[in-house]
């Protein structure tokens, strides 16, 4: 159900995602985001889906606001910031795939959006 309109979205194009995430091991103060977007590269890629601040002993709970998305569109997530000591920045933990369906693959590695069928996430160094 739509909570705001109260519609139900049954047999829709349309699918309601909330994105929250628990990290272990942050640094106490950071604030962590969830950044991401759909792979078409003709859109923006820097939304916030989830944020939250570590806590002293280095937990982050994050969590964002509902989203309506397509059903079947393939969208990406990144973790911000991920500048551990020594580690490639080129390798950014994530997840890519059909949000709204179930159907999102883990990643390490980065987001090239490609115009190929509507829009395509490779991921690669």
């Amino acid at each position: 159900m739509n909570a705001r309109q109260g519609e139900c979205l049954c047999g829709s194009t349309q699918g309601q995602l909330v994105v929250s995430a628990l990290i272990r091991g942050a640094v106490p103060g950071t604030q962590y985001r969830l950044t991401g977007g759909v792979c078409d590269p003709r859109t923006p890629a820097d939304l916030v889906w989830a944020q939250g601040t570590a806590d002293p002993t280095g937990i982050a709970y994050l969590s964002g606001a509902t989203r309506t998305l397509p059903k079947g569109d393939p969208y990406f997530l990144t973790l911000d910031p991920w500048r551990p000591a020594g580690a490639d920045p080129r390798l950014i933990p994530g997840l890519e795939g059909d949000f709204v369906l179930g159907q999102a693959e883990p990643f390490v590695g980065n987001v090239n959006r490609v115009d190929v069928g509507g829009g395509e996430c490779v991921i690669g160094p």
